[in-house]
């Protein structure tokens, strides 16, 4: 249970070689966390201390590791992930010869693994440790009891991603890389273990003492000093290691040789509140040095054999040779900054870059310790001083052009970039602008023949955000029409009739063109960007139709409705039973029942209005509505059909000015011919009423005369 327990908890790494021979090479470590752009992404780092003195080669080292995640608050897994080796590389030592006495050699395993944090999950206030462990330290440890029992264990705490309901962006604080060291008795020797931090958060080091184990109850188990020693002299001597609060130097003197393991802590605070913290192992040998009797080498250049050095100017895409003298029983080393450079162990260095430089030099023979030389800073040919204006950003609004301008001398070369990308043809101190994006300026200049030097300087260009408003179209009026206001970016003012909201209500602005304008204030710029749309609406066509009408039993119905351009309309009526042809603007009825008919007509545009007529049907009195009594046998009298319901009915025809000009009592019988006092009338309109009195009949109209 306890083994079970331990691989899901711990991070492990997946091996090839023998259990046994894993567990004495790995010598110490640290984690690492980089924010990436991308929210939620993380690159995590693992980096790992190989002994390679045994068996340990590029070859069958370690190429993978599982790791996990580990809650604070309630101690479970969150998650589980594999990391993967991306290189390999040995520790510089400044001196072979004691180390292969000390029997360590070291190289670096550098492990990495992108991934995706979720910001909605990660968001417990006590934060999470990343943990690696692996079994078992090397046996040759002097500090602490029973190390070949004692696991290595690696964790770096990170803080909640998401606090108080906002992403809370972190990277943890990152460790250099070592130098390959060892530690001379009775020699003061000082171990630089300097983080830094992306962020700019404060930084406090210590030193604690390592991990030996997590437990069954997932608690991390301290490892057991060795007799007389503890975390006041993890490394015996007159002067016990003391860690700088603020840098991070561990300053010490030692008196026993051995390989003595120490963890250094280094703890990340954010306006005074610790986020989180790395704790690096690693381990050191105490070997027993030859007192040094070698002189301080001298360091000169390549082209000044005879003239020593101790600063020097580097040109613009220059390099220089730093040197010293000779000797066939010496060992080279050359640092920068303090730090070991790899290959660099011969009399000479080729230098392209500014930092403190120096060679320590030692026997190539025996263990002794060595001697380092004064250091030579190699400085930057000093820039140009240049000032570009506006320092940090130009705001432009729409369609307005800008200036850049840098100090403008003579002597001076200019080079602008936008977005990293030359832009050719611009070689003058100033620059028009107009589009967005990060401007750059080189300026160039000789400081002494054949030693150009160059100074940057950038800025920002933000242009106001592009308005952009969809255009409106043209529509057809509607009661219920109601048209969408599509805008980039939101948040602006809309101007105009029938305006609500990001809509236009067509009922509201009616027939015709109308204007509307949109306005947003860019809170980048200041500018106020404006589009102006137009939106037509147009009118449905008219309808004239009456919205019912009698139909005597019998009789068929045309459909007469008035439109204004009926040659270049469509028609539709509905339903098409009893119709001759629906799409007719006239079409005719023979159905004999009350209906209602729909007409749906359809303009030049595309613009639908729609009418009703309702057709009643009754037993009226079917009189014609024109004849003609010129004598020709045809249609000569005025026809009344004889309907059963009425036996008898009373014609009167009456003039346009109300003169009764004709009366029969029984209308079936003789009805009129067309003559007043026996005269033809004139052609024209006659009003005629028809009754019955029994009945409580009268129907009036009206009819043609025509010759």
């Amino acid at each position: 249970m306890k083994k079970r327990l331990r691989e899901l908890l711990l991070c492990s790494l997946l091996f090839s070689t023998p259990y046994w021979a894993f567990a004495i090479h790995i010598v110490g470590g640290n984690f690492g966390m980089k924010s990436l752009p991308q929210r939620g992404f993380y690159q995590i780092n693992l980096t790992l201390f190989f002994d390679v003195e045994g068996s340990v080669t590029i070859s069958n080292a370690e190429t993978t590791a599982s790791c996990s995640i580990r809650s604070i608050a309630d101690g479970r897994i969150v998650r589980s992930f594999t990391m993967t080796r991306q290189r390999f590389e040995p520790l510089v030592y400044k001196n072979a010869i004691c180390v292969q006495q000390g029997k360590l050699r070291t190289a670096t395993g550098y492990f990495s693994q992108e991934l995706f944090l979720d910001p909605a999950v990660y968001n417990q206030p006590q934060g999470y440790l990343l943990i690696f462990t692996n079994c078992c330290r090397n046996q040759a440890i002097s500090n602490i009891q029973n190390p070949i029992n004692s696991e290595g264990v690696i964790t770096l705490q990170f803080p909640a991603i998401m606090q108080n309901g906002a992403e809370f962006r972190n990277s943890s604080p990152d460790f250099g890389l070592p130098n390959g060291d060892y530690i001379c008795i009775n020699k003061p020797f000082d171990f630089n273990s300097m983080a830094t931090d992306a962020d700019g958060d404060e930084l406090r080091y210590s030193m604690v003492t390592p991990y030996g184990k997590i437990d069954i109850n997932n608690s991390f188990q301290e490892v057991r000093w060795a007799a007389g020693l503890g975390l006041s002299n993890v490394i015996p001597g007159p002067r016990p290691p003391v860690v700088n609060p603020r840098t991070g130097l561990m300053s010490l003197t030692a008196n026993r040789p051995g390989l003595y393991v120490f963890t250094i802590l280094v703890e990340e605070y954010r306006a005074g509140k610790r986020i989180g913290f790395v704790r690096r192992d690693f381990q050191l040998p105490v070997v027993d040095c030859q007192r040094s009797t070698l002189p301080e080498p001298p360091i000169y250049t390549s082209t000044s054999p005879n003239q020593t050095v101790q600063e020097l100017e580097l040109c613009e895409g220059a390099s220089v040779t730093l040197a010293t003298a000779e000797k066939s029983d010496y060992a080279y080393q050359w640092q920068r900054d303090n730090a070991n450079l790899t290959g660099a162990n011969s009399t000479s260095l080729l230098v392209t870059q500014p930092g403190d430089y120096r060679v320590i030099v030692s026997s190539a023979l025996v263990c002794a310790g060595d001697t380092n030389s004064l250091i030579v800073k190699v400085k930057k040919a000093p820039s140009p001083i240049i000032q570009l204006s506006p320092t940090d950003t130009l705001r432009l609004c729409a369609a307005e052009n800008g200036e850049l301008r840098v100090t403008e001398s003579s002597n001076y070369q200019y080079k602008w970039y936008k977005n990293g990308e030359v832009i050719v043809g611009q070689e003058k101190s100033t620059l028009n602008v107009q589009s967005a994006g990060t401007y750059s300026v080189q300026v160039t200049t000789q400081l002494r023949p054949n030693c150009p030097v160059s100074a940057w300087d950038t800025v920002q260009v933000v242009t106001a955000a592009i308005v952009t408003f969809d255009s409106l179209g043209t529509v057809c009026f509607s009661d219920s029409g109601v048209v969408p206001l599509r805008v980039s970016p939101a948040g602006g003012i809309f101007v105009g009739k029938g305006v609500e909201a990001n809509s236009m209500k067509v009922k509201d602005v009616g027939v015709g063109t109308h204007t509307v304008s949109y306005e947003l204030k860019d809170p980048a710029t200041g500018c106020i960007g404006k589009q102006t749309r137009s939106l037509v609406v147009l009118p449905l066509p008219e309808i004239n139709l009456a919205t019912s009408q009698s139909v005597a039993q019998g009789e068929n119905v045309t459909l007469k409705p008035q439109t204004k351009d009926p040659i270049n309309e469509q028609f539709q009526w509905s339903p098409a039973e009893g119709l001759d042809d629906p799409f007719s603007p006239t079409p005719t009825v023979s159905v004999q029942q009350n209906r209602t008919y729909s007409l749906r007509v359809t303009d030049k545009n595309g613009c639908v209005n729609q009418a009703a007529i309702r057709l009643v049907f009754s037993n009226l009195i079917l009189i014609p509505d024109v004849f003609s009594p010129n004598g020709d046998g045809v249609n000569d009298r005025l026809e009344i059909k004889k309907n059963g319901d009425f036996p008898s009915l009373e014609l009167f025809i009456y003039n346009r000015w109300g003169e009764l000009l004709f009366y029969e009592k029984d209308a079936y019988q003789n009805s009129w011919d067309g003559t007043y006092r026996e005269k033809r009338v004139q052609a024209g309109i006659y009003s005629y009423v028809i009754q019955n009195v029994e009945k409580g009949v009268k129907q009036a109209g009206r009819l043609w005369v025509l010759y």
